[in-house]
């Protein structure tokens, strides 16, 4: 997805084994010479599906381009039922801003075997066990409960095995 529908540069990963650094941004470990490949925004391709409210959830893991995405859904994210977003980002001012000016509050993501879910509140002092070497994962909504909603239903199924195992 991109800003525009049309055609985009796309810069495929150099990186044996790891075709997810491929990205629509130029940068280390992704090809000098881009393929152009088709694309479409985030405003046409809701559009296109059928049904009142075609998205309830995005995940949006884009090595760098969350701009040109969520920047391509001015009336997908304007609408009062927007769907949740999930997503991966190093520069969270500049997603921030545009979440916010539709309304969106954001929570950092995280999540352990022992302990679940967590949607930790932006500002509060936290260190996660990938900042090293990943970018932090955020959860965005219009609807503040549903924070709340996620991380009790994401819990509830978090099986006794599962946090056992992540005790050890």
């Amino acid at each position: 997805m991109a800003r525009t529908s049309g055609e985009i540069r796309f810069y495929t990963s150099t990186v044996p084994d790891n075709c997810g650094l491929s990205s629509i941004l130029p940068g280390a470990g992704r090809s000098a010479e881009p393929r152009v490949v088709p694309c479409v925004s985030l405003d046409d391709f809701a559009a296109a599906l059928p049904g009142q409210r075609p998205i309830d959830l995005m995940k949006v893991d884009v090595e760098g381009a969350e701009l040109e995405v969520l920047g391509g859904g001015d009336r997908v994210l304007a609408r009062a039922d927007a769907p949740a977003i999930m997503f991966e980002t190093l520069d969270l001012a500049a997603a921030g801003a545009l979440l916010g000016r539709h309304g969106y509050a954001i929570r950092r993501l995280h999540y352990t075997l022992a302990g679940g879910l967590e949607l930790i509140e932006l500002g509060k002092p936290f260190h996660g066990i990938f900042d090293d070497y990943e970018p932090p994962n955020y959860f965005a909504t219009k609807d503040a409960a549903g924070f709340d909603e996620v991380v009790a239903h994401a819990n509830a199924r978090h099986s006794m095995a599962l946090r056992m195992l992540g005790r050890l």
